[in-house]
């Protein structure tokens, strides 16, 4: 009885070690990116998480009322990213965290 208790034990173990585990996020977080432009605007975001793709995320204004809003799964991390509006880079003025970027402007920083 005694070994049969050991592998119903260690049955119901393996089986909350299984329930514990995040459903299929490989540990990635939403990441919610917010840009207030004008309505009308073109918005994306490019960043390293995505190597700076053209047009990796096109942020949406589902009001019309020039809140553009994007979300992303990205794994923790340090990140530096920036928008792009209407065909011109620009930072996140929401985020005080900075480096400079190899073409002598600002790129913001995302760390969590």
């Amino acid at each position: 009885m005694t070994a049969r208790s050991s592998k119903t034990t260690a049955k119901a173990a393996k089986a909350a070690a299984t329930e514990a585990k995040p459903a299929k996020t490989n540990g990635s977080k939403r990441i919610t990116f917010t840009y207030a432009g004008k309505p009308g605007d073109v918005v994306s975001v490019h960043g390293s998480f995505n190597d700076w793709q053209e047009a990796f995320k096109v942020l949406a204004d589902k009001n019309n009322d020039g809140q553009f809003t994007c979300t992303c799964m990205l794994k923790p991390g340090r990140y530096e990213y920036k928008f792009q509006v209407n065909g011109l880079w620009m930072t996140d003025e929401t985020n005080p965290n900075f480096v400079q970027n190899a073409f002598g402007s600002l790129n913001n920083i995302l760390e969590f």
